[in-house]
């Protein structure tokens, strides 16, 4: 892992925020997505993901992942790779079952690319 400490401590140390208590409208960069099982034994994917309002982590269960996939197709992704590292204008959206979720909406910036586009009204 090639990180500052600063950095380690500033993202790593803090308590997550709650997904559902961000904003409707949320800048997002996608640090990690991990299969993993949840507590109730579904696979379900964890996305960890740093906005302005501090570091969060949102759990898509199977019945997101398909509306997920179609949101970063959409953006011309085809790999899960390749959003690692990008930051996204992402939208709250209601699922077919479930709570709400935020989902990727417009690609701002890859990795490397500087800041990228400005959003106008979060």
């Amino acid at each position: 892992m090639e990180m500052e400490i600063d950095e380690l401590v500033r993202e790593y140390a803090t308590a997550p925020v709650l997904a559902s208590q961000l904003p409707d409208k949320i800048k997002g960069t996608i640090d990690t997505m991990d299969l993993r099982e949840d507590k109730r034994g579904r696979k379900c994917l964890f996305m960890r993901l740093r906005t302005n309002e501090g570091t969060t982590v949102i759990k898509y269960t199977p019945s997101m992942l398909p509306i997920l996939g179609k949101a970063f197709k959409d953006l011309g992704f085809t790999k899960v790779s390749e959003v690692i590292g990008c930051t996204f204008l992402f939208e709250r959206k209601a699922t077919p079952r479930g709570f709400p979720r935020h989902f990727p909406v417009k690609l701002i910036s890859r990795p490397g690319s500087g800041e990228g586009e400005e959003i106008e009204e979060i």
